[in-house]
């Protein structure tokens, strides 16, 4: 049988075994001697004892040598290894996971809760030998985090740890560590996650176990909170004009048990105020407000919506970012019979800057900085410009086909193949009327107001002739009573396709001298701004996506910003002729930033920090341990102590310990040395 030893420096104390054998070999008692008149009775008497004494001194040799030898033994932790098959490693691969998320910020019963968290995993680490191997694991995800480190230097990274703004879920950094433990040539492999647990985060119920690794999970604090947070904030209008009107709605949240009264929330453009009101909320509820402003200038504004709450901060503040642009051009190209619909609803001195073009005199130059094509009738597209729409299409515009009254499947089966929508088909000769709208359809908001919105009373337009829309995966905004799509959008690359299913000639249709038909036309124009998100959530993946073609991979975007102005490059990459901006964990602080390529000014993105640990609910040792049991994780243990001394007895996997045997064997053979010394009388 193999034995092992934890330290085995300890097994030199060993040669104190000397001093007992010294003791015993030389004798330093001093004899008084006593003068008798004869002792020659005494002889038989004196060879008995000698021989007795003699043999209780070896005994008593024994039992202390023995003794401190098992003492010796127990400080040097002997072990009996596990039968594991031959290992890479044979000590421990521990992972410890500290959450610095920012609800560890909040006080517990030593401190915040971060700085417990790090004792304890300190503490943790001091109680193994020194030649076992750590990986220290943060809600950063930081890549440096992903390699083992010796025990000293994981307590030296200890020290470096600090609040972050990300959020991770106990299955994600249990996915981490699996992956990491599993690569680190141990069989001894334990992941330890000390943390607050949140409800929000905490998803045993979702975790596939590894058999072969151990996890422990260490609760640091479980009072829940109350909290108010403002959740998002979005535009009434995904298009802002100067000189009008903005109304932005915000959702502020009351996360707590107990109703609010009368908090403060503020609204401020590029760092002035603008507008302000007063939040009333009972536990556990929501509200939207809306607050309103008006931008004078075309540009980038950088808002701000704040409030009042002195329990949790970092939720209390949401940055977005505006783009107002002075005007929107787009292109129509008008086939011979085409109607002048377009250049009515879309007059020169308007927010939309419309070049109208004959089908055979269309300068594709204007194409790159259009935003709207409108191909109005066209009777027969050339190769040429089925190219240039392709190209326009996927690079994020937007193109609305109005066919032609004389069009057959032959017509636009270029335009259909390129694009991946429908090809016209056979006409339906039927009269027929519009009778089904996707009304929660971006492009219909506002269309229709009042509680009854759209009924069987409201009049639409009535539809004489129409195509068949064959192909494509449309999104079908107007049905007839038929059945048939009648007005479809078709998402390609980074843009859209509509395509009517009739021309706007008399003929054919009424919607052209309908009412819907200028709210309809104007929202699908005013929607194909494309604006950009709002604001990025910070630690999230989401990122920024920007249209640019002709963008070559090899040029550098920069961020700059937060709290120290600080330079960033972030992560990108080509889908087609949209770039994909990735920030990654580069962004720590919420606000305002700039984007910029080639030294100009791209986009100002807004970042906030995520809200998935607004809501200060915990679960306890007792909550984690029944969750446990539903999920049925067997190699799961709680503990609720929360000390380093009480761990230790759960983190040793080394192999089957024998120290405390080896105490009571020394406990043993030093009672029988008082017994000898005490009853054996010589």
């Amino acid at each position: 049988m193999n034995i092992g030893f934890v330290e085995p420096a300890f097994l030199t104390a060993l040669a104190l075994i000397a001093v007992p054998i010294i003791v015993h070999l030389f004798n330093f008692r001093k004899f008084k001697v006593v003068y008798f008149t004869n002792v020659s009775f005494l002889k038989e008497l004196k060879e008995e004892t000698n021989s007795r004494s003699k043999l209780k001194h070896l005994l008593v040799l024994a039992s202390r040598i023995l003794a401190l030898s098992f003492l010796v033994f127990a400080f040097a932790q002997p072990y009996i290894p596990r039968e594991q098959g031959t290992k890479n490693f044979p000590g421990n691969v521990v992972s410890i996971y500290v959450d610095n998320s920012f609800s560890m910020e909040a006080l517990g019963t030593k401190g915040t809760r971060i700085e417990e968290a790090t004792n304890i995993a300190r503490d943790i680490a001091k109680s193994y030998k020194p030649s076992d191997r750590f990986q220290l694991l943060t809600s950063d995800f930081d890549p440096a985090h992903q390699r083992l480190l010796s025990r000293e230097e994981f307590l030296s990274a200890l020290d470096q740890v600090e609040l972050s703004p990300a959020t991770r879920t106990v299955s994600e950094v249990l996915s981490r560590q699996t992956d990491l433990l599993n690569t680190g040539g141990s069989s001894n492999k334990l992941a330890i996650q000390i943390s607050d647990f949140q409800k929000s985060t905490t998803n045993l119920s979702v975790i596939k176990p590894d058999s072969t690794v151990s996890v422990l999970l260490v609760p640091i604090g479980s009072a829940d909170a109350d909290n108010i947070s403002i959740d998002s904030c979005w535009l009434a209008s995904p298009v802002v004009q100067p000189g009008q009107i903005t109304e932005v709605n915000v959702r502020v949240r009351n996360h707590g048990k107990s109703d609010i009264t009368s908090v403060p929330l503020k609204f401020s453009v590029n760092g002035s105020p603008k507008s302000a009101a007063s939040v009333d909320l009972v536990a556990g509820s929501l509200k939207d407000l809306t607050l309103t402003f008006t931008p004078n200038d075309s540009g980038w504004y950088n808002c701000e919506v704040s409030l009042e709450d002195n329990a949790v901060l970092f939720d209390d503040r949401y940055f977005f970012s505006m783009h107002v642009e002075p005007s929107v051009p787009m292109v129509c190209i008008n086939g011979p019979t085409a109607g002048s619909y377009f250049r009515s609803l879309f007059p020169q001195e308007g927010y939309f800057k419309l070049q109208e073009f004959t089908e055979k005199q269309v300068n594709y130059g204007a194409l790159s900085q259009a935003r709207i094509v409108v191909l109005n009738e066209v009777r027969q597209p050339s190769s040429g410009m089925v190219a240039e729409i392709d190209k326009f299409v996927k690079s994020g515009g937007v193109a609305i086909i109005i066919p032609d009254s004389m069009a057959n499947s032959e017509t636009y089966s270029g335009l259909s193949s390129s694009l991946g929508i429908a090809n016209i088909g056979p006409q339906r000769i039927a009269p027929d009327k519009v009778d089904r709208l996707q009304t929660d359809d971006a492009v219909f908001s506002g269309v229709f107001t009042g509680k009854s919105g759209i009924g069987a009373s409201t009049d639409l337009p009535v539809v004489n002739r129409s195509f068949q829309l064959n192909g494509g995966v449309p999104e079908i905004l107007l049905r007839l009573r038929s059945g048939e799509p009648y007005l479809n959008r078709y998402r390609v690359g980074a843009g859209s396709v509509y395509m009517l299913g009739s021309s706007l000639s008399g003929e054919m249709s009424g919607l052209a001298k309908h009412a819907i038909f200028v709210p309809i036309f104007y929202r699908m124009a005013l929607l194909a701004t494309n604006p950009q998100a709002l604001a990025v959530s910070i630690g999230s993946d989401a990122g920024l996506d920007i249209v640019a073609g002709g963008f070559s991979g090899d040029r550098v975007f920069k961020l700059k910003g937060g709290a120290n102005g600080a330079e960033f490059i972030p992560t990108h990459r080509m889908v087609g002729s949209v770039v994909k901006i990735n920030f990654g964990n580069t962004v720590r602080d919420a606000g305002a930033y700039q984007l910029s390529l080639d030294g100009n000014l791209v986009s100002n993105p807004s970042f906030n920090y995520s809200r998935a640990e607004s809501v200060m609910s915990f679960n306890d040792a007792d909550m984690l341990t029944e969750q446990i049991g539903e999920a049925r994780l067997a190699n799961f243990k709680v503990d609720a102590t929360s000390g380093a001394k009480a761990l230790a007895g759960t983190l040793d996997s080394t192999g089957i310990p024998l120290w405390k045997f080896c105490i009571i064997l020394a406990l043993v053979f030093l009672a029988i040395e008082i017994l000898l010394l005490k009853y054996w009388k010589t």
